[in-house]
């Protein structure tokens, strides 16, 4: 009588689970929460970050301005954005975003000077957040948190809770700017849809994005009121585009 072949056991499944929505290793967080975290001046998070680290409008002022207090000879955003980003087209209508660029074979950041930051006090903020993240809430006022464990070796030392790093490293600016830029974007979405249905040329429609959201700013002056008074005339100008 001829033996019955042994079944093969079922494949064991991944014992590590991915949060829906999220790549392995990076989850959502609350403020309660705590992680353990010590910073060793390795330079790590700095190293293999080519195309990840986006400078908003608000990372690239406070650079400008930090370059112009230390006396560096780039003086105007527009050569800080030529010199240390590359501009990407976000979405498929052209709106644009801007990369920080990188260097040698570890593509290591371009501000990354013998291991240390070289604009560390004006530092992006997806760098001075690391190992968190966070974008608005559902509730105005309110932020959904994210980590990013995927580094192990940065997780030792002491407990830190999730809502003291933000206090610490999101400031009330970082909060007022990173609400209006998330309400912001969805409105020029729409607008520079209507500017594509009417066939407007896309050089006309980038000009005052780029002109209000990164160049129109007095580095002398505080960043908000004007980001503020530029978005309103962004939005005007792209409106008069479409009523033409």
């Amino acid at each position: 009588m001829a033996k019955k072949k042994k079944r093969k056991p079922p494949a064991k499944k991944q014992s590590a689970k991915r949060e829906y929505g999220y790549p392995e290793g990076i989850k959502s967080v609350k403020p309660d929460d705590e992680f353990s975290f010590q910073c060793s001046l390795c330079g790590d998070c700095c190293r293999k970050v080519k195309e990840s680290i986006m400078l908003d409008s608000l990372d690239v002022f406070r650079i400008s301005r930090y370059f112009a207090q230390i006396g560096n000879p780039v003086q105007a955003i527009e050569e800080i954005l030529t010199e240390y980003t590359t501009p990407v087209p976000l979405t498929d209508l052209g709106y644009p975003i801007f990369l920080l660029n990188t260097k040698g074979p570890k593509d290591e950041c371009v501000f990354l000077q013998s291991g240390r930051c070289s604009v560390q006090p004006a530092k992006p903020r997806t760098c001075r957040l690391y190992p968190l993240s966070a974008e608005p809430g559902n509730k105005e006022g309110n932020f959904n948190y994210v980590i990013d464990s995927q580094k192990q070796h940065h997780f030792t030392g002491p407990k830190i809770r999730v809502g003291d790093w933000m206090d610490e490293n999101f400031s009330s600016e970082d909060r007022e700017f990173t609400a209006l830029e998330y309400k912001v974007s969805a409105e020029l979405g729409r607008l520079m849809r209507g500017l594509k249905e009417k066939d407007v040329d896309d050089r006309r429609i980038l000009f005052p994005i780029m002109l209000y959201k990164y160049f129109d700013f007095d580095l002398n002056a505080p960043f908000m009121p004007q980001y503020r008074k530029n978005i309103e005339a962004l939005k005007s100008a792209l409106t008069g585009m479409i009523e033409r």
